[in-house]
């Protein structure tokens, strides 16, 4: 029997090195039930050589890299010559989708998207204040708002971001929520790395570890970390992610930055811990530390009450949010082992890989199928 005929997609983001939407679109381009049905491409703006694109390299993935410069002269002469190197592409290989990733990426797409392929975007972040940011930023979320009508699809990781970006201009109908998978056989408990982190970093305190992933942005409020971590003293804060040495907390705060392998990271803690007050969608790092058997206590943002459950504890506001904390971290041994268990549940049977992998195929494959004559 000859084997189906492989389509084509090709996925363009700004950057691929880290980050909740970069690690989501390196587990698609890895994943073997999706590779076996599409040939993925991927073209990055900003080359890096990070964890995500080893993690690419490594599995075989095809990758090229667009000509952006930096300055704005160079920058904009990379622009044209990004424009004239995917349309040449799309002529020679004729792919079936082109897929944006985020505001940037959604634009290029839009851009070079021949019509004879599906064109998707993806948003993957609420409401944000715009005021805390560049205005590149700001001009991004305008013109993707006016291109997001020429998409056949937008693809939200959120309730929150679907409803928040529909209110700000964007296209009303044709889009969807596909909240994030998590590979819960690579993020797990694990009494062995929990072990080795403690012993490497000196912890044999009888307090409890709270971590915090995230970069370094106004959104993940460090600063409500920073009191809470005031408010508990004898317990331990380990904040990681792209910036957050240059983050200056009380001392009973171990800010370590960027960090590879993270998942050798998670289990070494008791609790996951967000304070973001805006602009989150659906948060790769509270599953992900949940699939690892960590208690989540999250401040309200994006999807998180969907994503927790019933296994974890959401907070309204920065006080009830310290309560919360209070309250998990007095919890019994034998209460918060259960907990750690329910958290990891909650992942397992809800935000499996698997399930994404096969609503992100099945989404594919009906737009493949879908009537192509609706206005634009």
């Amino acid at each position: 029997m000859t084997p189906p005929i492989q389509k084509t997609i090709f996925h363009l983001i700004p950057r691929i090195e880290y980050g909740g939407t970069e690690r989501m679109l390196t587990q698609i381009m890895t994943s073997g039930a999706i590779s076996s049905e599409w040939r993925q491409v991927l073209y990055v703006m900003k080359g890096d050589h990070a964890e995500n694109m080893g993690r690419l390299i490594d599995a075989g993935c095809e990758i090229r890299q667009l000509p952006m410069g930096k300055g704005r002269i160079q920058a904009a002469l990379g622009i044209f010559k990004s424009i004239m190197k995917l349309r040449r592409d799309c002529r020679k290989e004729k792919p079936d989708a082109i897929m944006g990733w985020l505001y940037y990426g959604n634009i290029l797409a839009s851009m070079i998207r021949p019509k004879s392929a599906l064109l998707f975007h993806n948003i993957r972040n609420s409401g944000f204040n715009v005021k805390e940011y560049q205005a590149s930023l700001r001009w991004a979320l305008r013109i993707n708002a006016r291109l997001s009508h020429l998409a056949d699809m937008t693809i939200y990781n959120s309730h929150a971001g679907q409803h928040d970006h529909i209110g700000n201009g964007f296209c009303s109908h044709r889009n969807i929520v596909l909240h994030n998978g998590i590979d819960s056989d690579y993020f797990v408990p694990s009494a062995k790395y929990r072990k080795a982190w403690r012993q490497q970093h000196g912890f044999r305190a009888k307090g409890k570890v709270i971590l915090t992933v995230g970069r370094n942005d106004p959104q993940k409020r460090y600063d409500q970390v920073f009191r809470l971590a005031k408010t508990f003293p004898k317990h331990l804060f380990v904040v990681i992610g792209e910036g957050v040495e240059k983050l200056e907390g009380p001392k009973n705060v171990m800010s370590l930055g960027h960090a590879n392998n993270i998942n050798t990271i998670y289990p070494a803690a008791d609790i996951i811990l967000s304070a973001s007050s805006f602009g989150e969608g659906f948060q790769n790092t509270v599953a992900e530390g949940m699939a690892a058997g960590l208690v989540p206590v999250c401040h309200d943002a994006g999807d998180i009450r969907i994503l927790v459950g019933e296994a974890g504890y959401v907070a309204d506001d920065y006080d009830d949010l310290a309560w919360q904390l209070g309250h998990v971290l007095t919890m019994p041994p034998k209460a918060m082992k259960a907990a750690a268990t329910a958290s990891r549940d909650q992942i397992v049977n809800n935000f499996s890989r698997a399930q994404f992998d096969q609503n992100f195929l099945n989404l594919l494959a009906t737009s493949l199928l879908a009537d192509r004559g609706v206005p634009r």
